[in-house]
């Protein structure tokens, strides 16, 4: 991709692998597809999309008309949500070679990751949220293999820059960034999701393992 703008458009069932650093990213009327996007230096704007899991990195996530899809993100910003519904939130959980080094290239801090400082636009009435956090047990961890040499002609393990997931990380308090304030809007309550339940010992999140996904 180097660099460039990155769409993706009427996906039906469909799985993509995009592990590399991209512009602005567009991903519109897919349904039933598992997408990874590495990080879009700009924002990553998803709309109209329908029963889809996507691992996305981004400056700043958008999504409009949305409905059960999952999100593992990075976002470097806090993500927008307008006119969605019965969406799933957890942080970014892929790996794969030179994912840390894409990440510093793009300039994101793996410290500050607002996937869960969520705004609506479109809040439901009655108090109710259009989205919730994943619990521990129902995320998925993927982990991608393919090609990528060094410099000394070795194989690049895959990596993932971020903290580990756990249960705790799940229920972390969103964070808060000086733009915030400016976004709420008067009059326009948001509605704030449950904390997912403490899992039972011993039970682990789901461990996908890919090989030879990208060439």
């Amino acid at each position: 991709i180097g660099g460039l703008q990155f769409c993706l458009e009427d996906l039906r069932n469909c799985h993509v692998r995009a592990c590399d650093v991209m512009d602005q990213t567009f991903v519109d009327h897919c349904r039933g597809c598992r997408v990874l996007l590495g990080p879009s230096t700009a924002s990553a704007f998803i709309r109209e999309c329908t029963d889809c899991v996507f691992w996305v990195a981004t400056q700043q996530l958008r999504l409009r008309d949305c409905r059960r899809c999952r999100f593992y993100v990075y976002s470097a910003t806090e993500p927008v949500i307008e006119a969605s519904a019965e969406l799933v939130f957890a942080p970014w959980t892929a790996r794969y070679p030179l994912c840390g080094e894409q990440f510093r290239r793009a300039g994101f801090d793996p410290s500050k990751n607002f996937w869960n400082s969520i705004f609506d636009f479109t809040p439901a009435e009655q108090g109710r949220c259009n989205y919730a956090i994943a619990s521990y047990p129902e995320c998925e961890c993927l982990t991608l293999t393919f090609e990528q040499l060094d410099d000394d002609g070795h194989q690049v393990s895959p990596d993932c820059p971020l903290p580990m997931l756990s249960h705790e990380l799940l229920c972390a308090p969103p964070l808060q960034s000086e733009e915030s304030s400016g976004r709420r809007l008067p009059g326009m309550t948001q509605a704030v999701p449950s904390a997912p339940r403490v899992p039972p010992n011993g039970v682990l999140p789901k461990v996908l393992a890919e090989s030879d996904a990208v060439d």
